[in-house]
């Protein structure tokens, strides 16, 4: 009879808790959900429009390689990856799934979605992985365009190309990006909502990145990150014509609907756009940037992005002559846009080439021996000014940190240069008394975000303004107040 009794109870328990279990079910997509609020910290500050006037791109992408869409009514598309050379295999890399439809839809896949591998560094590989879902037919001088496959049909084979490359090739499942450029953009957006509403649980991407303009609605757009650059003329363009539905409206929108997002104004020449130039190399900066900043090693910093610390004098400038050979003449170009690591590795690629003339290597040797000696001498200078620094309390010279960070980067391994002060240096620059104020400006900037991203916007405005009103603070050099003016100055009401 007690053993009973005691059944019935636990029986009456077990009743009476069922709701509450089932009350704590997570909502579909909540991890995504959760991951998303952590990054949302990882993207900020975001002080201007993203990079820096010198910054580029510079990266070592492998050869496309084309393959077949084996999936039913796919026979007329066509899946491409490209891999950076060297990786090692036992480690796990990022990847972006590229959508790269050109203008006027008869670009060649394969080279468009160079523009997404060139994002690719020694620091943070990157595998990409394009489709062309488009056929392209000429008459004369008209260009027919027409899609590849009906849309469920072009989704299903979307997901079965994702599926492969993840599985042939070395990615790590939680650094996929959905990229969308030219025409790409929104064959992007709309296969991520449709992702989204099938299944929150298994949506496969990280952040979305896109170069262009976004129309699809925030109440169906996956909570995720949202990278969005826009060329100043597109921008203007909505503005004069007096569109509802501008560039910065949409944003304010899904940033109002809790979809975080950066938004990026850049530059931009129609005779640029679908060119190599340096006014397009924004974009492209702007996304690994943000790429890096997502599970990665982070984004590079760069002195002339802000308002610089302390003077650039003439022993800053790189000793390196002109050089009539082209591999030193590129090399120097490297270094002068900072990537250290880049300049050793294209000198050591070529030293070591067998299929070269030992003399045909001769000036490129000399000017290693005269790389090394500089580096070395001049991670010693760029080390003492940031000691000074440290003992001053005060800001560290923008270019020698800058400098000595992508140095010490590059060469820490080395023998020379391991119980060298540099890392440590470089460390207590994120916890003395100049951080300790700036995290605590961080700190603020960050609860006007998440008031924005849950509907607060009358708040989350009032607070951008009090910390932009900080501007002058610790020297006017504070990220922060800048930050949340740059939010203010795309916000619309």
């Amino acid at each position: 009879m007690k053993n009973f009794i005691r059944f019935t109870s636990l029986c009456t328990l077990l009743l009476l808790a069922a709701p509450m279990i089932a009350q704590d079910e997570p909502e579909p997509g909540d991890k995504i959900r959760q991951r998303t609020k952590k990054d949302v910290a990882l993207l900020l500050p975001q002080v201007g429009p993203g990079g820096s006037p010198t910054s580029r791109v510079d990266g070592e992408n492998g050869t496309p390689r084309q393959f077949k869409i084996e999936s039913e009514g796919c026979e007329k598309m066509k899946g491409y990856v490209c891999v950076p050379p060297g990786l090692d295999k036992s480690r796990k890399y990022a990847m972006a799934f590229a959508f790269v439809r050109t203008f006027w839809g008869d670009g060649d896949t394969a080279t468009d979605m160079l523009d997404i591998g060139v994002m690719t560094s020694a620091r943070d590989p990157l595998i990409v992985c394009a489709i062309q879902y488009t056929v392209t037919k000429r008459e004369g001088n008209v260009t027919h365009i027409t899609e590849a496959a009906d849309r469920e049909t072009r989704r299903v084979g979307f997901a079965w190309a994702l599926k492969k490359v993840m599985k042939e090739h070395p990615v790590d499942p939680e650094r996929v990006f959905l990229t969308g450029v030219y025409h790409g953009t929104d064959e992007a957006i709309n296969w991520a909502t449709s992702l989204w509403a099938e299944d929150p649980d298994a949506f496969p991407f990280r952040a979305i990145l896109i170069d262009g303009v976004v129309t699809e609605s925030a109440d169906s757009m996956p909570p995720v990150p949202l990278i969005i650059t826009v060329d100043k003329g597109m921008d203007s363009h909505f503005r004069q014509a007096g569109s509802s539905d501008t560039p910065r409206m949409v944003v304010n929108h899904l940033m109002s609907m809790g979809i975080p997002c950066q938004f990026h104004l850049y530059e931009d020449k129609w005779t640029n756009y679908i060119g190599s130039g340096p006014v397009r190399t924004r974009w492209q900066v702007i996304m690994r940037d943000a790429m890096q900043c997502l599970g990665g090693p982070g984004a590079l910093e760069y002195y002339d992005a802000k308002p610089p610390v302390g003077v650039i004098t003439k022993d800053d400038e790189l000793p390196f002559a002109e050089s009539t050979d082209p591999v030193v003449a590129e090399v120097i170009g490297i270094c002068k846009a900072g990537d250290w690591g880049r300049a050793q590795r294209r000198l050591k690629e070529v030293l070591e080439n067998r299929s070269i003339k030992t003399s045909d290597k001769r000036p490129v040797l000399l000017f290693k021996r005269e790389f090394d000696k500089y580096v070395k001498d001049e991670m010693d200078r760029c080390n003492k000014s940031i000691e000074v620094s440290l003992k001053a309390e005060a800001w560290a010279h923008s270019l020698h940190k800058a400098r000595l960070a992508s140095m010490w980067e590059a060469f820490k391994d080395e023998g020379w240069c391991r119980n060298k002060p540099y890392g440590a240096n470089l460390e207590k620059l994120k916890t003395y008394p100049v951080a300790v104020r700036e995290a605590a400006r961080r700190d603020r900037v960050l609860e006007a975000v998440n008031l924005e991203l849950t509907g607060e916007r009358e708040k989350a405005k009032a607070k951008y303004e009090e910390i932009a009103k900080e501007k002058d603070a610790d020297g006017g050099l504070s990220d922060w107040p800048r930050a949340a003016e740059y939010r203010l100055s795309w916000w619309t009401d």
